[in-house]
């Protein structure tokens, strides 16, 4: 359905990825862990 989840940028990123991996890897998503990544990558208005 997907291949990747690409968090941020928000206060707690760190925090909100761990969050999704261990929800993907709930459902049985394979390899969840390599699938969410954090974007340092501030938003331009």
């Amino acid at each position: 359905m997907f291949d990747r989840l690409i968090i941020g940028p928000t206060s707690y990123p760190v925090v909100i990825g761990e969050a999704l991996t261990t929800a993907l890897m709930l459902t049985g998503v394979n390899n969840a862990g390599l699938r969410v990544t954090v974007s340092d990558i501030p938003i331009r208005t």
